[in-house]
């Protein structure tokens, strides 16, 4: 088990770095009028900022919801917030370790770091996890309520599409968790051990994150293309 994590982190990383890079080219691109999304996302701040919640910066608290799936495919959810400390005595973690798989820091660092005999914990592109033989931790932010980062999480929107993105993972990985293991029995996986059972979801779930993140890219691209193209004349091609 710990060779397949170690190259599936290798891979995240890879994945990772791909991913800033188109980021930070579409940042850049003069076809992204950065002024024009800025302005958008100012009105949109204003218009939906009275619906949650700024909670001030205190290293006591995780500001997250707990969902705990169990072999048997029951899912159970705890709202937050939770003193870390608790926490930690809880899930058998160091506030080192609790502070890698936090939700309120906009961070897309990939980790999978082995407690042998323990725990994995598990961190990328909106995964946040405690991954051991009887359970699996996922930690979710909250939707209501926004966490103050050293600079401010200003788009208030944005942190919704986040959260959003969080809890879709989780949906993700339960529904197929069911479905493979619990529904349809597959002969097949039902062998492995829990902890490589979810983490094998996990990767799918990436996986499926990524394609939306693709389709999302293709639209904005097409949108940009057909403007592009209706501004376009005879006339001004020829100056």
């Amino acid at each position: 088990m710990f060779v397949f994590l170690s190259i599936l982190r290798k891979q995240l990383c890879t994945i990772n770095c791909r991913t800033l890079f188109l980021d930070s080219t579409q940042r850049h691109h003069p076809w992204f009028d950065v002024s024009r999304i800025l302005s958008e996302s100012s009105t949109e701040l204003r218009r939906s900022k009275h619906r949650l919640e700024i909670i001030p910066v205190d290293s006591r608290i995780l500001n997250s919801d707990i969902h705990i799936l169990t072999p048997d495919g029951v899912l159970r959810v705890h709202y937050g917030p939770f003193d870390r400390a608790e926490i930690c005595r809880e899930y058998n973690v160091g506030p080192r370790d609790l502070r890698k798989i936090d939700t309120d820091l906009y961070v897309n660092v990939p980790l999978i770091s082995v407690r042998h005999g323990k725990l994995i914990l598990f961190s990328f592109r909106r995964h946040r996890a405690i991954v051991q033989s009887y359970r699996s931790v996922f930690f979710v932010p909250s939707n209501e309520k926004i966490p103050l980062e050293p600079f401010g999480i200003k788009n208030v929107a944005e942190w919704e599409k986040i959260t959003h993105a969080y809890h879709r993972n989780v949906r993700y990985i339960h529904q197929v968790y069911n479905q493979r293991y619990i529904t349809e029995n597959t002969k097949s996986f039902s062998q492995m051990p829990f902890e490589l059972q979810i983490m094998e979801i996990i990767g799918e779930s990436i996986a499926y994150g990524l394609k939306l993140k693709t389709q999302d890219i293709l639209m904005e691209f097409e949108t940009i293309r057909q403007s592009s193209y209706a501004r376009i004349s005879i006339e001004s091609l020829r100056e």
